[in-house]
């Protein structure tokens, strides 16, 4: 018998939106997720906290009139998708707990703070 050869497992292609979760978490990020605009790719953000959180952002890049992204502890937010034609570029944002820091005011942001992608 011939042995048969491994077969590399394709990454799907073409036009299926994808949904990618961000983890709320403070401090650095381990990735910075890229999102699709010609596939329509969604964002949510998974908070595994206690204590509710608010999200921030730079520039709003997704379908929608620009509204806060709360999320409460241990919840997942609503899917955000990411409107055709938002500019391409890094999207940063801020995480706010007004629990924990009630004199961080939106727009304040660490040195380096979070961020994701939004590309072709």
């Amino acid at each position: 018998m011939k042995a048969r050869a491994a077969r590399k497992k394709r990454k799907p292609t073409g036009g299926h939106p994808a949904t990618k979760t961000i983890q709320v978490r403070r401090g650095r990020p381990k990735s910075r997720p890229m999102l699709s605009r010609s596939r329509g790719d969604r964002v949510k953000w998974k908070n595994n906290d206690k204590l509710r959180q608010r999200i921030v952002l730079s520039k709003w890049p997704f379908e929608g009139k620009r509204r806060a992204i709360v999320v409460a502890g241990g919840k997942v937010s609503v899917p955000l998708k990411v409107r055709s034609s938002a500019r391409k570029g890094t999207v940063r944002y801020a995480i706010v707990t007004k629990e924990v820091f009630p004199k961080l005011r939106p727009g304040r942001t660490a040195p380096d703070p979070p961020g994701f992608s939004v590309g072709g």
